[in-house]
C-alpha cells in the first residue's frame, strides 16, 4: 500500500504542470489585431419635397378615379432621383406626367454608417381625380 501511495505522490507531481498548462487560453494572433466597425446605423431616403403632377382635363376624363403608376429609381448622393423607369402604370395617359413630377422631387438621401449613398427604390404614385 505504501508503494501506491508513493506512486500515486510521484505521478501527481508530474500532472500539475499538465493540468496548468491547459488551463492556459490559447491566444489566435489574428483575431486580437482585428479591428470590427461597429455600424452607426441605416438611414433610408425620404421626400423633402414633391412636385405636382399635371394633367390635362382630356386625361383625367380617361383615367379611372384612382391610378397607380410605379417607378423604379435610383435617389443619388444629392437627393436628385436619376435613372426613373417606368414599372407599370394603370393609364398610358399618366405615365408621362408622373415621370416628369417625380423627376422633380427632392429626396434627403440614404446614410450607412453616416456616410450619404445612392438608393435604388420602387416607388408606387397613387393618383386620385
Amino acid at each position: 500500500m505504501n508503494r501506491t501511495i508513493a506512486s500515486t505522490l510521484l505521478l501527481s507531481s508530474l500532472l500539475l504542470p499538465t493540468a496548468a498548462f491547459a488551463v492556459t487560453p490559447a491566444t489566435d494572433a489574428n483575431t486580437t489585431n482585428q479591428v470590427r466597425p461597429v455600424s452607426t446605423g441605416y438611414t433610408s431616403p425620404q421626400i423633402v419635397r414633391t412636385a405636382k403632377v399635371e394633367v390635362s382635363s382630356a386625361v383625367i376624363a380617361q383615367t379611372p378615379k384612382l391610378s397607380e403608376v410605379v417607378l423604379k429609381l435610383t435617389v443619388d448622393k444629392n437627393g436628385m432621383a436619376k435613372n426613373v423607369q417606368l414599372v407599370k402604370s394603370a393609364s398610358p395617359f399618366l405615365a408621362e406626367p408622373v415621370l416628369t413630377a417625380v423627376q422633380q422631387f427632392r429626396w434627403q438621401p440614404a446614410t450607412l454608417d453616416n456616410q450619404v449613398i445612392p438608393f435604388d427604390l420602387t416607388l408606387n404614385v397613387e393618383v386620385q381625380r
